[in-house]
């Protein structure tokens, strides 16, 4: 809207103006009114008028001489004359200090109206033109150009005026075409406005593709207040919800081109930083997590441990350290989405190795390449893989036995391939190895190692009923060396393995 005031020392001239016209119809608002010369020069300044109806027999100070400061002063506001009488030096001395229009008393409205609509053309080429102008300078400002930060501090740009307390450069970025619309359509100003009329100084310009908009609020919550405003004014405008980077206040117009660099990383960077949101491209936060979560790449036998007993936290906390490694070493997009479908497979081979019970229904979708292809953001991907690896967790423990030496009992017995030892089964269950040894001799009569190498054999027993190799039987009942595994077999069976074998019909061929 073009601020407007009305200047006339006739009560009933103010007061109607301000009645008969649809002013907000034709894109003005009446931002104040004024008596004389000296009063409506202060309205147009403390208003930032653009337009000013001014009288030119007032007390004081008259119209022609409030028209002649403001020429004197450099302030940009369009002036119509009012006047009850058609004086021939009026007239011309409108034309000497450029007035748009001498109109006269008494006023037929739609001739104002008719005027209203011309100024308000001018001043949006104007603004455009402005804009056209200012958008090079502060492009080549945010890049760090030394001689437009020269120039903006001496006053070389009228148009351009940056002393502020503080600076902070907003980027907004949309994604692909889906943008294409608001990068185009920016130059209508109506976002500055926005901003313009809850955080003061806005200034909206096209940066490297993208958009930059320029304020002074060095107030962080402030701020994200202020982009917030933006992004649901550009959701409406435009059906999309871009992303919204927000840097560092800084107190210097070098500091800008800083800035800026650090949200260049965060958006080099967008998929780790979310989706869909407002990112506060903090020089600080650049690869900082969450405080006590370390980083690393987890094993999928960790995790598969955690699930066995369905211990949600560990299951948290493992994923946690599996996302914030990628965060801290700045990996892109590809090598996450490859790296967590990789994880959920290797879960995926183990769940169905150990719980050969459950179908592959129970892993919910099938494809998981494909959705993993279609997360927007580290934040979405790392959602999905947990929701699913919970929900199989919970799967899981349907199956296993609910008591804690039943667990132990289970996990013994389903896990025979690995390389188990009691300590391991003590930090599964979060129990000392003594207390552990002792729940096992109570519970089977008999001690940890003798439990286990009779499971162990009586599986290798079952492969060897299907004609498995020897040298592979050992392997799959976890035994790495195999003359351990032959004096286990013999110690239990009475005959070795070879001998077992052909006791029942089988070679080893």
């Amino acid at each position: 809207m073009i601020r407007t005031v009305i200047i006339d020392d006739e009560p009933l001239i103010r007061e109607g103006l301000s009645a008969i016209i649809d002013w907000s119809g034709l894109g003005y608002v009446i931002v104040g009114t004024a008596d004389n010369g000296i009063n409506g020069y202060k309205a147009i300044v403390d208003n930032k008028a653009e337009l000013a109806i001014v009288d030119i027999m007032m007390p004081d100070m008259t119209g022609l001489e409030l028209v002649e400061l403001l020429k004197r002063d450099n302030i940009n506001c369009k002036i119509i004359f009012l006047t009850a009488y058609a004086d021939f030096e009026y007239a011309k001395k409108s034309i000497e200090l450029d007035v748009c229009y001498y109109l006269i008393k008494p006023l037929e409205e739609k001739e104002l109206e008719d005027k209203l609509r011309i100024i308000a053309e001018i001043i949006r080429k104007e603004k455009r033109s402005h804009s056209l102008t200012n958008e090079k300078l502060l492009e080549r400002l945010v890049h760090g150009d030394r001689d437009i930060i020269e120039g903006i501090k001496t006053r070389q740009f009228d148009s351009l005026s940056l002393d502020w307390r503080s600076y902070r450069l907003v980027v907004i970025q949309s994604e692909d075409t889906e943008g294409y619309a608001l990068q185009n359509d920016y130059t209508s100003l109506d976002m500055g406005t926005v901003v313009n009329k809850r955080y003061g100084c806005a200034l909206v310009f096209k940066l490297d593709g993208s958009i930059g908009i320029l304020f002074d609020e060095e107030n962080e919550s402030k701020a994200f207040r202020a982009v917030s405003v933006m992004q649901r004014f550009i959701a409406g405008k435009y059906g999309m919800t871009p992303y919204m980077y927000v840097g560092d206040a800084v107190y210097s117009l070098e500091g800008i081109a800083g800035a800026y660099s650090t949200i260049k990383k965060y958006m080099q960077n967008r998929f780790l930083y979310g989706y869909k949101q407002i990112v506060m491209a903090k020089s600080a936060g650049l690869g900082k997590t969450e405080d006590g979560v370390t980083a690393k790449k987890i094993k999928a036998a960790d995790l598969f441990d955690a699930m066995f007993t369905n211990d949600t936290n560990a299951i948290g906390l493992l994923l946690d350290e599996f996302r914030t490694y990628f965060i801290l070493n700045r990996s892109n997009e590809e090598y996450i989405k490859l790296s967590y479908y990789n994880l959920y497979k290797d879960i995926h081979m183990l769940v169905l190795n150990r719980f050969p019970e459950l179908n592959r229904e129970a892993f919910g979708e099938t494809d998981m390449l494909s959705q993993f292809t279609r997360m927007n953001s580290l934040q979405e991907l790392h959602g999905f893989i947990k929701y699913n690896i919970l929900t199989l967790a919970e799967k899981i423990s349907g199956l296993v036995q609910d008591t804690p030496i039943g667990k132990i009992i289970d996990y013994i017995d389903r896990n025979l391939d690995q390389d188990l030892k009691i300590e391991k089964l003590a930090e599964l269950m979060h129990y000392s190895c003594s207390h552990i040894g002792k729940m096992i001799k109570e519970e089977l009569g008999e001690n940890f190692n003798s439990y286990l190498n009779r499971k162990r054999i009586e599986k290798a027993q079952e492969l060897l009923k299907q004609n498995v190799k020897i040298s592979e039987v050992a392997e799959r009942v976890g035994y790495k060396n195999s003359n351990l595994f032959f004096s286990y077999f013999k110690k239990i069976n009475g005959c070795t393995p070879l001998e077992y074998k052909k006791s029942i019909g089988k070679t080893d061929l």
